[in-house]
């Protein structure tokens, strides 16, 4: 059975530098063409399972119309208690669009703020043209669970940067995801820098501190790597994946896990909807045993133990700890997330 599902909704108004999601600038709005062949592939791949979470992901899902995403509930069987979200950028956001996802029966929304520092979005190529936080204040009047997304590790950021940042979150907000910025390449920004990271790896980890201080000082218990929230504010639809649940994904550009099986959605709206879906993939044994670690040691709960784990145990001591036969990084452990992973991975 498939408890997840996630929809894929790549169209932009503009494509920020440093974005790696496939997603197509110079839009205002969704195209109803993509929405019934969104439509069309839920027909053709959804089972009709009970979903427990729904995820409205991008580009940028909130130029969608409640209209919209009515449409495609009416596809679905959704549980009485679905968490329920749809990333949104502030620039999209009105009091009536957002009373239209809530009659939609949106409850969860994630809002990507990146910085409340608009000098800091320009050095990584994000314009803005809204105040985010009073766009952040807007949508909690609307909705209880309401997240933001921010980064550190930005060029010329210091200390005292992520200390104002944190101190600018609105109080009510109940889930803060706060990623480092990575180049990835083949993107514009990735080229402005020449591949280079404009903050060196010990001044990356100083900043990560800050950012875990901040957070904690505020009451965002750390449940995983980047993400932090208020108690039982968790993401569930992430939770799913770091769980290596398996999961739907409907659109273009979107990926699914059902079965040991890997779905990859074309990446080219024109294609999609002329009914051009998806490669598929088996997973190997080994691939699912490593996937599923790689995502288990994200979060607080780790993963289960091996005997097999116990070299790499011993080798990072002060970076691991065992826990009721679960193996589980620490906060600083988790700086050394991938290093740690690519040695106990099959």
């Amino acid at each position: 059975m498939v408890s997840h599902f996630y929809a894929h909704i790549p169209y932009c108004t503009t494509k920020c530098d440093y974005c790696d999601f496939y997603s197509v600038s110079g839009n205002s709005c969704v195209d109803e063409v993509y929405v019934d062949a969104v439509l069309l592939e839920i027909q053709e791949r959804y089972q009709g399972d009970k979903l427990e979470t729904i995820f409205f992901g991008g580009g940028t899902p909130s130029l969608l119309s409640g209209k919209q995403i009515e449409k495609i509930f009416s596809k679905l069987n959704i549980s009485t208690n679905c968490e329920i979200t749809i990333e949104c950028n502030p620039e999209t956001l009105n009091h009536q669009q957002l009373l239209s996802f809530r009659k939609a029966g949106i409850n969860r929304l994630s809002i990507g703020i990146q910085s409340f520092n608009e000098d800091k979005l320009r050095l990584i190529g994000r314009k803005r043209t809204v105040n985010a936080r009073e766009k952040a204040e807007l949508a909690l009047k609307v909705f209880d669970n309401v997240g933001i997304d921010l980064m550190y590790a930005l060029p010329k950021q210091k200390k005292s940067d992520i200390f104002r940042e944190v101190s600018l979150i609105p109080q009510e907000i109940k889930h803060v995801s706060y990623y480092a910025l990575t180049l990835e390449k083949k993107t514009k920004l990735y080229s402005k820098l020449n591949g280079r990271h404009p903050v060196k790896d010990d001044a990356q980890a100083e900043l990560a501190e800050e950012v875990l201080q901040g957070l904690e000082s505020r009451g965002y218990e750390r449940y995983e790597i980047s993400n932090f929230a208020n108690k039982g504010y968790e993401c569930k639809h992430n939770l799913a994946y770091w769980d290596y649940l398996d999961y739907l994904g409907v659109g273009a550009g979107a990926v699914s896990t059902v079965s040991g099986i890997r779905t990859e959605n074309i990446k080219d709206i024109g294609k999609y909807v002329q009914g051009t879906k998806a490669n598929q993939d088996r997973l190997t044994e080994n691939e699912q045993v490593n996937e599923r670690l790689m995502m288990n040691l994200r979060t607080i709960n780790g993963a289960p133990l091996e005997k097999r784990f116990k070299t790499v145990v011993d080798r990072y001591g002060d970076l691991l700890v065992v826990k009721e036969g679960r193996l589980i990084l620490t906060n600083k452990g988790f700086l050394f997330h991938d290093t740690i992973v690519g040695e106990l991975m099959l």
